[in-house]
């Protein structure tokens, strides 16, 4: 029997299920877990019930690429640092992420999982959902910021050393599929469950294709740090809005993809095959004019952020923001891009019978905007980190 003072309601706003939009309608949630999303119906007697008209009740927002926030880098490697982030995030609207790290020594990229690994044990703020290694396995042709003295070719025995010790959840690896190792790195990690995703890379459409039989299953800021498209010659790019099998990830900033390409490459994939990243930095949304990431030097310039040297390094908006930004750079409404930043990021990682809906039995990740998409509340399994009505 529930419990009735510890159910919570969410009344009256407007309820987006996969199903549809529901008007004026209801979610209930006890212990962590939603018991209920629809049309306004009975509730116990003394349940909280919480009126929210005028409002738009979201599933939680998932990023499987952050590199910081709040003036801290997940390249601080220590789990201090990952909560840090997370708490920052959850003000933002994103429930759960994928701490990123980027090419550096062995040695510290354990580090960094390591931290990872204690800070989801630990919990606060988002929920760290597991890890995002992009790269070291990555061609010095398409390094973007990543430092070249970091890049090396794919070793599976390195991926063994860090599954030795990790026991954070799903981990996405980024890697160059043309490199010499790469479809044995792809192959072998099938055996602990991880994904394999394309990026930083030089690959022809012959070797993408490859990489996608050989189990690659998604694309990291695809357009970004990949071989041009071309009629005669549609490489990686190609081969990655050509395959169903892949679903490809974007930077919606108006920076990194220019908004008819994003269009373009939206039709190509389809509405299950896009997701969208922040790809955040410990710079937030320029909040802190400089950082660093590890060894990088990052910094505010022009509404961009970028090292010293002018090259792109991740960006300043939300995931939020990307959302906003996807609806207007692909004319579309809420419930058509919202999949992108909820239902197909958990469905990449295999987490969708958890996370990225609102339904019976998920864990409560409430997103609550106004009609401006700004949060005014937000819970992470049931719990309430920012409250702003």
């Amino acid at each position: 029997m529930v419990s009735p003072e510890t159910v919570t309601a969410l009344r009256g706003g407007r309820v987006y299920l996969s199903s549809g939009v529901i008007e004026g309608g209801q979610v209930v949630f006890q212990d962590g877990k939603i018991l209920s999303a629809g049309p306004i119906g009975p509730l116990p007697s003394g349940a909280r019930i919480l009126d929210l008209d005028g409002t738009l009740i979201l599933p939680g927002l998932i990023d499987l690429q952050v590199n910081g926030g709040a003036g801290r880098a997940v390249m601080e490697a220590t789990p201090e640092a990952i909560e840090a982030i997370a708490q920052d995030l959850a003000r933002r609207g994103t429930t759960s992420f994928l701490p990123t790290l980027i090419s550096a020594p062995r040695e510290l990229l354990q580090e960094g999982l390591s931290a990872i690994s204690g800070a989801s044990a630990r919990g606060g703020g988002a929920t760290v959902l597991g890890a995002h290694l992009e790269g070291p396995f990555l061609n010095p042709k398409a390094a973007g910021a990543h430092l070249q003295a970091h890049l090396r070719p794919p070793d599976l025995g390195e991926l063994e050393r860090y599954a030795e010790s990790w026991e954070g959840g799903p981990l996405v690896l980024t890697l160059a599929p043309e490199l010499p190792g790469a479809l044995s790195v792809i192959q072998g990690m099938a055996r602990w469950g991880w994904i394999p995703a394309m990026g930083h890379t030089a690959a022809t459409y012959e070797e993408a294709k490859l990489a996608i039989a050989a189990g690659a299953r998604l694309a990291t800021h695809t357009f970004n740090a990949m071989r041009n498209f071309h009629h005669r010659d549609p490489g990686v790019l190609g081969a990655i809005l050509d395959h169903s099998e892949v679903m490809a990830g974007f930077i919606a900033d108006g920076v990194h993809v220019h908004p008819a390409a994003l269009r373009m490459a939206v039709r190509a994939k389809g509405p299950e095959g896009t997701f969208l990243v922040s790809d955040a930095t410990p710079l937030g949304e320029a909040e802190i004019p400089e950082a660093l990431m590890g060894e990088i030097s990052v910094r505010v310039r022009g509404g961009r952020a970028e090292t010293p040297e002018g090259v792109l390094a991740g960006a300043l908006l939300p995931l939020r923001g990307a959302l906003k930004n996807g609806m207007k750079f692909c004319q579309l409404p809420l419930e058509n891009v919202l999949p992108w930043v909820s239902e197909n990021p958990a469905r990449a990682l295999g987490i969708s019978h958890r996370k990225g809906r609102l339904a019976e039995g998920l864990d409560a990740d409430i997103l609550v905007l106004d009609l401006d998409l700004e949060p005014r509340l937000v819970f992470v399994q049931g719990e309430p980190v920012l409250d702003r009505r």
